[in-house]
């Protein structure tokens, strides 16, 4: 039975309480007065199925409070976001979850993930609803930018705590934060400017170098789909795949259909060029020379400093039920129509030109690229390398990317990782609160040729902390056990029901797996950690 609920006047006046030994009952939580915050329902579900913003109906939901609210710290702000609280259980964790695209929803999937392990979990639609590629909300709505940049998840966390500590009477003992894409830049924006936010955070393949990345796509946009000439069709794509892993397959030493030594990898499409006036199984001279962009990525034209690294070659027929790979976030189904060509109007015509027509076509790589960055470059760029404040508070994060992600080039990780690194002073004091793990074989967040479960937002491997990202995290947090490698696990047809196909060690960079050169390649037994 719960206790009775105790209204208790704050000394701001400004919100309601229950004492902290008491608990409130879902409804009671409706009532619930915060700071811009207004709750607008308070439910608990116990049919086991909710239909999520994304449009999948999730079954088997343990029963749980839903509370719905919006926040609104500015008179533009319209921050709305939930909390689940498992109706018993509760581990005694507050998790937040981050938001991908231009988001615009409640991650509702990963809500429902958070809650089957028992944990208090949050969502915000980062100030908007939409579709993840629509960017025209920002037009002429400044506060509403700031909010999607940083704002929201900050404003998101002090009130779901809050609410965490009323429902169950006493404050969550750990915080944790878990995105990929936009929600593993939203990661790294908390360490940077929140460090008190969260104890814990997994960071996936995060954009945080957004206006780079962001630039890059409209590099790859004008390389394959700018002349109708440089588009290459998805039946050529299987092609550029298999050519791709004769040339680069082996370097790191086995064959086994994964690139995981992508510096090795040194693939020209010109091996595909065609010959004698054929264009069927071949790549015309624009298709090369498109690909070759695609692998190069950007320099500035001008200086010469790489602004957005290029893509490994091998996985231009991948694809995910995520759709993470290059087949559709850079190549598309038919001119113009890929996913860094929609994500590049969301964001160059919404937040920086502020143009519906805006055309990737006519984009001057010097002058915009400039424009981007004085614009909205400070604000929503999570490049700052400056962990300490995150870390003199005992804050643990490790990150991940997929070495064959089609969105957000692992090469930037790695980037942000050695700055940090350089500003922390060293490799062992750098790794004494920061890990990164690179996946060979898996593409943007998840799923993938490679062994692709490892607590990501694909397939779900064993839930312990020497296969999961998460529970590594809380065992590194609570106990103060630092992951030395989290195993990866493949399934038959990418699903958790059926076998696993393999197992793979991913290891805490600089240092790779490396194969015994006897055992079965299959099994993560065979490979140890090691320097390249």
């Amino acid at each position: 039975m719960r206790a009775t609920f105790a209204v208790l006047l704050a000394v701001s006046g400004l919100f309601q309480a229950v004492r902290a030994d008491e608990k409130a009952t879902c409804e009671q939580l409706s009532a619930l007065k915060l700071p811009e915050v207004k709750i607008t329902a308070a439910t608990l579900e116990t049919s086991g199925s909710l239909k999520s913003d994304l449009g999948q109906t999730m079954t088997g939901l343990p029963p749980f409070c839903r509370v719905i609210g919006i926040a609104t710290p500015t008179v533009q702000s319209q921050i709305g976001f939930e909390v689940w609280l498992p109706q018993s259980n509760w581990s005694g964790r507050y998790v937040q979850v981050g938001n991908g695209g231009l988001a615009g929803i409640i991650f509702h999937p990963l809500l429902a993930q958070m809650l089957e392990r028992g944990h208090a979990a949050t969502s915000t639609d980062n100030g908007h609803k939409g579709n993840p590629f629509d960017g025209s909300w920002a037009i002429g709505a400044p506060e509403k930018v700031r909010d999607f940049a940083e704002r929201a998840v900050h404003v998101t966390t002090e009130a779901g705590k809050r609410i965490t500590a009323e429902y169950y009477g006493s404050k969550a003992k750990r915080a944790y934060f878990f995105g990929c894409s936009e929600g593993g830049r939203e990661a790294l924006i908390a360490a940077q400017r929140y460090p008190a936010d969260f104890d814990g955070i997994v960071v996936g393949a995060p954009a945080n170098y957004w206006t780079d990345l962001l630039t890059g796509f409209v590099w790859s946009s004008q390389a394959l789909h700018k002349d109708p000439a440089t588009f290459i069709p998805p039946d050529k794509l299987p092609l550029i795949q298999k050519a791709a892993l004769v040339a680069c397959d082996k370097n790191d030493g086995v064959e086994d259909g994964v690139v995981s030594a992508p510096d090795r990898c040194n693939f020209d499409p010109a091996v595909l060029a065609c010959r004698d006036g054929a264009t069927d199984q071949c790549l015309t001279p624009p298709q090369v020379d498109a690909l070759r962009k695609l692998y190069a990525g950007l320099r500035d034209p001008q200086s010469g400093k790489e602004i957005a690294p290029g893509y490994v070659p091998s996985g231009e027929n991948e694809t995910s039920a995520m759709g993470g790979g290059l087949r559709a976030y850079a190549f598309g189904g038919a001119p113009g129509a890929s996913a860094q060509v929609l994500f590049a109007k969301g964001y160059y015509g919404g937040f920086v030109f502020e143009n519906k027509e805006w055309d990737f076509r006519n984009f001057d790589f010097t002058n915009d690229t400039a424009k981007a960055r004085a614009k909205l470059g400070a604000l929503m760029d999570a490049s700052n390398p400056d962990l300490s404040a995150f870390r003199k508070r005992g804050g643990k994060m490790i990150q991940y990317h997929g070495l064959l992600d089609g969105s957000i080039p692992p090469a930037m990780s790695v980037r942000y990782y050695d700055d940090v690194v350089k500003n922390t002073g060293s490799l062992p004091a750098t790794q004494d609160f920061y890990r990164l793990f690179l996946a060979p074989g898996v593409l943007h967040c998840g799923f993938g040729p490679g062994a692709n479960a490892f607590g990501n937002l694909g397939p779900r491997g064993p839930a312990n902390a020497e296969h999961d990202t998460l529970f590594a995290l809380e065992k590194w947090v609570e106990h103060d056990v630092a992951p030395s490698q989290i195993i990866a696990t493949k399934y038959v047809n990418d699903d958790p029901a059926k076998a696993v196909q393999s197992t793979r060690p991913l290891c805490a960079y600089p240092q790779v797996s490396k194969w015994d050169g006897s055992g079965p390649i299959e099994r993560s037994e065979s490979f140890r950690c090691a320097l390249p």
